[in-house]
């Protein structure tokens, strides 16, 4: 089984087909606008991570290619940027490829602190070759916290969003690979302190038995508990849930089962009540998506209950990304691929189950196959990125931002 995830990002947009279409639709009094387009140039290009937006409506993201083109194999090494409400872009940090790392493989958004700094991976170099994290000042102050090493029991390949305890400032995230096996490793959970400019702390080492290869963002409980997912490995090797303490302590909730609960299952979110909702990239039923199905959106209760609230069967979405919670309660997200044109969906979901395909998009000069999931102002218009748009990058374009106000 392969997981598409793990493609070099040039080759996955390389197979996206662009369709030149207006870039504002209109349906049922929703509105999708792309407030800018990547030209692949100093700004950067594959805004694959996704948004972080600021109390003052300020977006900002990662690219994963272009800004300096003489660097990384003359692709560019990507970009931390800003866009500001009226559109005006900038660019806060110009990756190297070498301390600094680069995001090549990053698929997790930024996160920030109180003081307005901003937290976040890049997937490979660094030092040691295996990627960092990193931390910016709103003006763009960078700095490497932390290189990843491999070997003896460090992780290697950090892709995915970080957590920070509010209180203590410490930061939590995954690692695709590494760990006690080095290079051949499965993959950990790790810790960083706040302030720290070096060492890590090993939470967990994935073994393959209980879990491999983690590709998702973690999640944190009231009481401070870890949840996540690793994307293979388990009892029939088509992933876990977990539950990891912050001392360590670390639990299986679920084996998934590829056929019909799903398979490589990405980020999670937690409700109130501690259940985790999520959903997975591949599995489900193998009769709409060849061979291993498109996905599903599941329910994991904090004792390891599972329900499937849909599974998706392509015309509708396929390969959903990380999901969001909304004021009343329902869960938004995005596909990757599906939908009317087959380059991805907006979607809503109750979390009794109640799916809604909200939006489809178009390809081209409007945007297509999103690898990253939403996020919401306080009237309740979303923000994204998604590939496509100008083609200074590859023929599908180097991706674009954009704003889509759901039907009232």
């Amino acid at each position: 089984m392969i997981d598409r995830r793990t493609i070099p990002v040039v080759a996955i947009f390389a197979a996206v087909f662009a369709v030149l279409t207006p870039c504002v639709q209109t349906a049922s009094a929703q509105t999708y606008t792309v407030l800018y387009t990547f030209q692949g140039g100093t700004d950067g290009g594959f805004p694959n991570p996704g948004l972080i937006r600021d109390s003052s409506g300020n977006l900002y993201g990662i690219t994963t290619t272009a800004g300096n083109r003489s660097d990384c194999n003359n692709y560019g090494c990507g970009t931390v940027y800003k866009l500001t409400p009226s559109g005006q872009f900038s660019v806060l940090h110009t990756f190297t490829g070498g301390a600094d790392g680069w995001p090549n493989a990053t698929w997790g958004s930024l996160i920030s602190d109180a003081a307005g700094n901003f937290y976040g991976v890049a997937s490979i170099r660094g030092v040691h070759g295996n990627g960092v994290v990193f931390r910016m000042t709103p003006s763009g102050g960078y700095t490497v916290l932390h290189s990843f090493a491999s070997s003896p029991i460090d992780g290697m390949g950090p892709q995915y969003t970080l957590y920070q305890d509010p209180l203590t400032g410490v930061i939590y995230g995954t690692t695709f690979g590494g760990g006690p096996r080095g290079y051949n490793g499965y993959g950990t959970v790790y810790a960083l302190s706040k302030a720290a400019i070096g060492s890590d702390v090993i939470l967990h080492s994935f073994n393959f038995s209980d879990g491999a290869l983690p590709q998702g963002s973690l999640a944190a409980d009231a009481s401070g508990n870890l949840y996540g997912t690793a994307g293979q490995g388990g009892t029939a090797d088509c992933g876990v849930a977990f539950r990891v303490t912050k001392t360590g302590g670390y639990t299986v909730l679920h084996n998934f089962q590829c056929a019909p609960d799903g398979y490589l299952p990405g980020s999670v979110v937690l409700d109130a009540q501690g259940n985790i909702y999520g959903g997975t990239w591949e599995g489900g039923d193998a009769t709409a998506c060849p061979f291993y199905g498109c996905g599903i959106i599941y329910k994991i209760t904090p004792s390891g209950q599972e329900t499937i609230l849909h599974t998706f069967r392509n015309r509708e979405g396929a390969s959903p990304n990380e999901l969001m919670f909304d004021a009343q309660g329902n869960l938004w997200g995005t596909t990757a691929y599906g939908g009317a044109h087959n380059d991805g969906v907006i979607f809503k979901i109750t979390t009794g189950g109640t799916y809604t395909d909200v939006y489809d998009f178009t390809g081209g000069m409007n945007g297509a196959t999103p690898y990253a999931g939403l996020i919401q102002d306080a009237e309740g218009n979303f923000y994204g990125t998604v590939g496509g748009g100008i083609m200074g990058c590859i023929q599908s374009g180097c991706g674009m931002i954009f704003k889509f106000t759901p039907p009232h």
